[in-house]
This record gives structure tokens, sequence and C-alpha cells, in this order.
């Protein structure tokens, strides 16, 4: 019988550690319904931003043809993309001018790139735009994305001249060349240039961020426990993170605001955030365990990736220290963790140690995509490899195996509770009458004299059963014990602990300081065979009647609850033979 209850109780506690990890069928539409509504709106902003462009060709790049001054030296007829710059540094000055085409769209708009460098633009000598140059003079960090500049009807053959000073060392390699645009309908247009990545971004987003809200709503009304938490969060804050940097990266937020150095901070905040969310994921072992040896290792990863964050935005905020001058540290620290992803993910595909398929060869996956894009970025002059298709794909395909992976291994865990359930049930339920056995009152007592609360214990022994055994039957006999439950159930009201623990012997636990619930159990009890005497249990001249003790304890100098009811027991056998001398047995 020990083996048997230690098993059931293994069981619970195992039931305990699965409830901290079920996701209700509320959490899962709320997941589905966030996931929806994402594609929705993602596939929604590709048909609006298809619907609303005009041109087929929306923009004219002038790449060829410009006079570049790079600090003494001079350069003519330079072809911008092919163009590359020498170890720029802080301070340099660099000036483009060319004669605008005699041809230009219905209401000229030029958008002129900057990249970490302040910018002032005339035509024909006269100023038409100044950008961060404040910024510059007083040392601060510059931004990076575009600008726009309504040049008029009449700018056809005029010469345009940009100045820039660069904010930083190593700000660029190449200039990004000046693009025509038609001014009455830019913004339509290049959105429309950017309908996928943008419809994309949106979609991890609105993801990232419900996925986020969803854990801490979650821990706060105790749906998941904290390690839930913050894998889900994980999976929304890498969601999100890259996101937000994607949509600066390829200079979408630009449609939004024109503050490019706030731009800048946040589309790095993000891209240095990324490791962190995609290592929160990595943690945690398949059975729930923080303790490996390996997801130590992943911690110490975790943490040195979060100084570094914090670091980096106190250089930035205090020293005005771009993000940027430390990504190279970043991406050698983001090279390693992904090799070590790499081999401890293809390990568990050798060794068939995770049942989270998906997941795995997701992580794999998005492992040597961002690999490939590191190396490239560092290697290539432009970087665009960084920004490439094949990363955005297995980003979103990562994101959903996750979610894919959490659901089920959440749902796993809720038919493990029910199963647990069932065993606790099964180990701690009488059979017969439904209410509590001598197991669960074992484990009852122990709460209270633990817990030192103060207690009322009431012995109960049913009167008349052995008559009705020996003349009806045993089955009668199990009638006549079920209905005594039955009626206990509905007077006791469900206030306290009762439980079956013999044949005929019950037992009532009352836990309340309320004097008014001491008064309700006492009136109960005393009118409790007058109540018992009008329920018809079939066998005339045997009406249902019960012979009771009660014991009170205080809780600190009470007696231990066995001890009391070893009182009780005697009391109830006091009252047992006075029934006996009244009906003259």
């Amino acid at each position: 019988m020990y083996n048997k209850l230690r098993f059931y109780g293994n069981v619970k506690m195992s039931a305990r550690t699965a409830v901290g990890r079920m996701l209700p069928p509320l959490v899962v539409v709320m997941i589905f319904i966030a996931t929806l509504l994402a594609v929705v709106g993602s596939i929604g902003a590709i048909y609006l931003l298809d619907g609303c462009s005009k041109t087929e060709t929306v923009a004219d790049k002038l790449c060829s043809g410009w006079d570049l001054s790079f600090n003494d030296k001079q350069y003519a007829s330079v072809d911008l993309e092919q163009f590359i710059f020498q170890a720029v540094k802080r301070g340099d000055t660099v000036v483009i001018s060319r004669t605008l085409p005699e041809k230009l769209p219905d209401d000229p708009l030029m958008v002129v790139y900057e990249h970490y460098y302040d910018l002032v633009v005339t035509l024909d000598g006269e100023e038409i735009l100044r950008a961060e140059t404040e910024l510059y003079d007083k040392g601060k960090v510059l931004g990076s994305g575009f600008r726009t500049v309504k040049l008029g009807s009449g700018a056809a053959g005029k010469t345009v001249r940009i100045r820039m000073r660069v904010g930083e060392n190593n700000a660029f390699k190449k200039l990004a060349a000046p693009e025509l645009w038609n001014g009455d309908s830019f913004f339509r247009d290049y959105a429309s240039t950017k309908i996928f990545p943008m419809a994309l971004g949106f979609f991890l987003i609105i993801f990232g961020c419900s996925m986020s809200i969803l854990a801490f709503a979650g821990v706060v009304r105790k749906i998941f426990s904290p390690v839930d938490m913050f894998r889900l969060t994980g999976i929304g804050l890498f969601s999100l993170s890259f996101g937000v940097w994607m949509m600066g990266e390829l200079n979408i937020t630009e449609l939004f605001s024109i503050n490019l150095a706030v731009k800048a901070h946040i589309k790095y905040c993000s891209f240095y955030i990324l490791p962190c969310a995609f290592l929160s994921y990595q943690i945690e072992d398949d059975h729930g365990s923080l303790n490996t040896r390996k997801n130590q290792f992943w911690k110490i990863m975790w943490f040195i990736y979060l100084i570094f964050f914090v670091v980096t935005n106190l250089l930035y905020y205090v020293c005005n220290l771009n993000m940027r001058a430390s990504l190279k540290y970043m991406h050698a620290f983001s090279v390693c963790m992904v090799v070590m992803v790499l081999i401890f993910r293809i390990d568990d595909i050798r060794k068939k140690k995770s049942r989270f398929r998906m997941s795995l060869y997701a992580t794999i996956a998005v492992g040597l995509a961002m690999l490939t894009g590191l190396i490239r970025y560092n290697v290539t002059v432009s970087g665009s490899g960084f920004t490439s298709n094949l990363l955005y794909f297995t980003i979103v395909t990562f994101v959903l195996a996750l979610l894919y992976d959490y659901v089920i291994d959440a749902m796993q865990s809720v038919r493990a509770v029910e199963r647990a359930t069932i065993m606790e049930k099964l180990a701690f339920t009488d059979e017969l009458t439904g209410l509590n056995n001598r197991q669960a009152t074992e484990r009852f007592f122990d709460k209270i004299d633990m817990s030192k609360e103060p207690y009322i214990i009431v012995q109960f022994d049913l009167n008349h059963l052995k008559k009705i055994n020996d003349g009806y039957g045993h089955e009668a006999g199990d009638s006549y014990i079920v209905i005594f439950a039955d009626a206990m159930k509905k007077l006791l009201d469900g206030k306290g602990f009762m439980a079956r623990t013999g044949g005929d012997e019950f037992v009532y636990v009352l836990r309340s300081e309320k004097e008014s619930d001491k008064v309700w159990l006492l009136d109960t009890l005393k009118n409790l065979n007058a109540t018992l005497a009008q329920i018809d249990t079939g066998y005339e001249g045997l009406p249902l009647s019960t012979a009771y003790g009660i014991y009170e304890s205080n809780g600190v100098d009470g007696l231990e609850i066995r001890a009391g009811l070893r009182v009780a027991d005697e009391s109830m056998y006091s009252m047992k033979k006075a029934m006996h001398a009244a009906r003259g047995e």
C-alpha cells in the first residue's frame, strides 16, 4: 500500500509541475487570434499598398555623372554605385554635384540618403535642405535613413550640390545615389516598392507584441509559470525585435518619422536585443530544466548579451557613442553564439534528444541564415546579404515553429494533468461515496498539524448498518451508506473536509475562526438526526441516524488532530451507548 501511495504522490507532484506549464484552451484561442490578426493585417497591407501605387517605374536613380570632392581630392564623372571610400573618419567632408536631367517627374522630389553625416543641399547655389548640422556641431550621434526635398518645376538643368560632414569613423564605404520621384505620390509609390518587407515587418511586430503581452498577462493571472513566461516572451521579443530592425534597416520607418537619430538608435537596440531573445528559448531543455550543464552555458551567454546591451545604451546616452561603434564586437559574439547553437542542435538531432522537432530544425535554419548574413555583411561592401529574403523567410519560419512547439507542449501538459488528476482521484477518493478516503484524511491531518490552525473535528458512526447488511444484504448496506453520505454533503454544504474512513465511520473537519461558522455547525449537529430521520431509506423501522462526537481545538494549545479525533471518538461512543439504551438494546 505504501508503494502505491508513494506512486500516486509522485504522480501528483508531476501534475503540479504540469499545471504550471499547461495552456488553457482560452489562451490557445488568444494565440490563434493574435496570429490571425497579424496575418490578415500583413495581407491587408500588401493589397492596400499595391492598390495605392500609381506608377510602375517610381524612381530615377542619379548614379553617374557626379563630380566628387573627398577632403582635398577631386574626382570627376563618378558613378556613386561604383565609388569606394577608404578609411572614412569623423570630420571628413564629402561634396558631390551634378546637373539635373532636363526631363524630371511631375512635381519633382529628390530623395537624399543620409548615413551618419550631416547634409546641406543646394540648387544653383540656393540652399534647399539642411539636416543634422546642429547635432554634428554639438558632437551628438547622427542618424541614418533618407530625406526628401521638393525641387520645384524649374529645377531641370540646374546644378544640385550636396555637402556631407562625416559624423563618426567608418560611417560608410559607399554613398547611396539620390533618387528622383513624383512628389504627388511619393509616399504611396515608395511604400509600394516595400510591400512584402513592410507586410512582413507588420506581421512580426504585431505578433511579437501579442505574444509578449500574453506572456505577462498569463503570469499575472497565474496561467503560466515564470519559465513559460520566459519562453513565450522570448518568442514574442524575438519577433518584435526583428520586425523593428527590419523596418529600420530597409528605411521603412521614414514613412512614419523624420527623426533619423532616434530611428537609428531604435534599429540598433532591436538588433542588439535579438540574441537575448534568441537565447531565451534555448536555455530551457525539453523537460523544463534550467540546471543542465548545457543550459548553464546558455545562461552565461544570455547574461553577456544583456550586459553588452545595457553598456552600449549607457555609452550612447552618457558618452554620445553610437551603438554601431561596437557592432564588430556584437557580430563576433553573435557568430560564436550561432556556431554553438548549431553544434548543440545538430548534436540533439544526432542523439535524438529533443522532442521539439519543428523548432529544432527551424533553429538550425535560422542559425545558418544568420551566420551567412553576418559573414557577408562584414566581407562585402554593401552588406546586402544581411537583408536577404532568405533571412526573412527563416525568421518567420523560426518564430512560427517555436510557437507551434510551445502550444503542442502545453497541450500535452494539459493531458498529463488530466491523467494525473484521474489517478489522484482514484488514490484519494472513496469509490462508493465519492468522499475523501483514509489516505486523503491522513494527508489532510498532516497539513492541519503543520499549519497549527484551529479546527473542529466530528467523528460519525452510522447506526443500523449491521442490521441492514444482515437483513437485506451488503448491496443494501452500500446503498444505505451512499444515502447517508449524500445527505451529509447537502447538510454540511461543502464548508469543511468530509471523509469516509471505514465501513460506517465518517470524519468531518471544519477549519474556521468565525464564531458564526461554529454556531452553524453546532446547530446542524443538534438537529442532524431529526433531519436524517425524514429521509426515506426504504427500510421500515431502520431510519437514517448517526452517533457523533466533537472536539474543538484552538490551534496553538490544542491537541494534534489525531489526538483530537480520539477524543471525538470517545464522545461518539458515549452518544452511541446512550442511543442504544434509549432504544432498550
